[in-house]
């Protein structure tokens, strides 16, 4: 009878094969289980590690399952680890009984599922308890296409041999052995593409190299899957180096061997990983509160098939990269810094640990509140008054208001409206201009309108200034006035004079007309001499400003000169009419 969980695992299997069963027609290759390494040399009371592998080189699989049994005398398992593993779903977590000697798993991989060597199930930490020999050997196993049928492909199981003794033989004692025989001793391997060999890399096309003493004749190669294989490919006459190119994605291992005279020597194994495909693509979504919340939360998360996911780059707008953990976005969605109203484009970079790196955009609209309404304020103001500003806006939420004044930058005024939405803006000491001013409002949640409309008003001086200014402007007429008067009546006295002396005949009518210009002197005269008044009183009352001073000045000037001038011209014109 098939048991609950192994018919659970074929109809997840049959439901995540689905859309393979329609893009592949493929006929079920064969697929492996293995143990890396094979065969394991160690002392007693040693722990050490045994991977679980599986292999299937020409068909996607998504499923695995299987039992491992081993010696319960000379062996037992101290944990188990699912670092690395290609399961992405454990139908069975791992489990192991030290008493019966065996270990269980059941996993699901994801579409598009698993193709390739060296893909690593879970990996089982040992014990050795007693000299002897132990196997590790599969008791069952199953390795299921991913064909939409389910179809079991598992043709081959390897076993591992454990060699355990009473004292540990080390790779220095093994290098002494060649040594001895004459035989060259492992090479040394390094590469300058893939240096670490826990490390991922992007780069398809490794290189090592190797120092070649002077006796070697040839050199051995050879890279594949496997961790501990003898190398086959001979390069006669030697060579140092080597560079692979256009290798697909995966865990390989790079295997040399040098030759002298006196044959074969040790083998060198070097591991390499290589990631050069990006991480799954993914969407974006961001989660707000309202239409208008200026901080909304983005969404998003991916997963890498090989290295995993390192870290993610986001940009908002025309700002600069942020760079985000792979932790918080798994446990935390990431909250956006807040935005002004508008639209936003939201790019997110998912990284793995190759370098590669998935791109998703999504654009976000922040959508803005209605601008506050302004219901009363000031068209003029005396300087020295306050200039209040009233408006209607939301609820308990901060006003932002900007006054500017022509050639100097703007200032930012802050109220709060009350439960009602009003609010009041009070700005005391304002210089004389022209000013323009506009209005925010910022709620509770941080959402914000655009700025208002644009209102004007003035503050002028004070009426006591203004009547100065005025009397300033009045006075200048006037004073101009009357000097252009005074040179006209100057220039006509001398004319009339002259003729009068022609015209002694008419000796009466110039005395008339003498008389009346006369007169009109003696007005224009006293009309200077109460402006001069008007000023001597104002400077009683304040004092007067550099131009009225100047003014001041002038008017008596020109008064003392109007008087000698209208006396000496009245004293010739009664000389020439006697």
């Amino acid at each position: 009878m098939i048991k609950r969980k192994e018919l659970f695992l074929i109809f997840f299997s049959l439901a995540l094969g689905l859309l393979a069963s329609f893009l592949f027609s493929e006929k079920a290759q064969a697929a492996s289980l293995y143990f890396s390494p094979s065969l394991k040399s160690i002392s007693k009371g040693s722990i050490f590690s045994v991977g679980v592998y599986v292999s299937s080189v020409d068909q996607s699989i998504n499923a695995v399952s299987g039992t491992v049994n081993f010696s319960s005398d000379n062996l037992e398992v101290v944990s188990l680890s699912k670092t690395g593993s290609i399961i992405n779903f454990w139908v069975q977590e791992p489990s192991f009984s030290n008493s019966t000697g065996n270990v269980s798993f059941e996993g699901i991989i994801l579409n598009p599922g698993f193709k390739g060597e060296g893909g690593k199930i879970l990996e089982i930490s040992l014990k050795a308890k007693s000299i002897g020999v132990a196997n590790l050997i599969f008791s069952n196993g199953a390795v299921l296409a991913n064909d939409g049928q389910g179809t079991n492909i598992l043709k081959e199981t390897k076993s591992a041999r454990i060699e355990i003794s009473e004292t540990k033989t080390e790779i220095s004692s093994l290098n002494e052995t060649i040594l001895d025989s004459g035989l060259p001793s492992a090479p040394l391997i390094t590469s300058s593409t893939h240096p670490n060999p826990n490390e991922w890399y992007a780069n398809k096309n490794p290189e090592f190299s190797w120092n070649l003493p002077s006796d070697i004749v040839a050199v051995r190669l050879l890279y594949d899957r496997y961790p501990n294989s003898q190398p086959t490919i001979v390069y006669s006459p030697p060579i140092s180096s080597k560079k692979l190119e256009d290798l697909a994605d995966g865990v390989w291992y790079f295997h040399a061997q040098f030759k002298n005279a006196k044959g074969w020597g040790g083998i060198s194994h070097f591991r390499f990983q290589i990631d050069s495909t990006p991480p799954q693509p993914f969407n974006i979504k961001a989660i707000k509160e309202s239409d208008f919340d200026s901080q909304p939360t983005l969404l998003f998360n991916t997963n890498d098939d090989l290295s995993g996911i390192l870290k993610y780059k986001v940009k908002i707008g025309d700002g600069d990269f942020i760079e985000v953990s792979k932790d918080l976005v798994e446990h935390n969605p990431y909250p956006m810094p807040p935005q002004a109203p508008g639209k936003r484009l939201v790019l997110v970079q998912a990284f793995d640990k190759a370098g590669n790196f998935q791109t998703s955009l999504a654009e976000v609209e922040i959508k803005v509140l209605d601008s506050p309404l302004i219901t009363n304020y000031p068209k003029v103001v005396k300087k020295g008054e306050a200039v209040v500003i009233e408006g209607q806006t939301y609820p308990q939420s901060t006003v932002n208001l900007w006054l500017e004044r022509k050639g100097v930058n703007p200032a930012m005024y802050t109220s709060l409206s009350d439960d009602n939405g009003r609010f009041r803006v009070i700005i005391n000491d304002v210089e004389v201009g022209d000013y323009q001013f506009w209005v925010e409002v910022v709620d509770k949640n941080g959402s914000r309108s655009l700025p208002s409309q644009r209102f004007s008003f003035s503050v002028t001086e004070k009426d006591i200034i203004r009547i100065g200014s005025f009397l300033i402007s009045t006075l200048t007429v006037i004073v101009s006035l009357l000097a252009i008067i005074f040179l006209l009546m100057t220039v006509f006295f001398y004319l009339w004079k002259k003729f009068a002396k022609f015209k002694i005949g008419l000796k009466k009518e110039v005395k008339e007309a003498e008389k009346d210009i006369h007169r009109t002197l003696i007005v224009l005269y006293k009309n200077v001499e109460s402006y001069i008044r008007f000023l001597e009183k104002v400077k009683s009352q304040r004092k007067l400003t550099l131009e009225e001073e100047k003014i001041l000045e002038k008017l008596r000037k020109d008064f003392d000169y109007a008087e000698k001038a209208i006396k000496s011209e009245v004293e010739e014109i009664e000389d020439d009419l006697d």
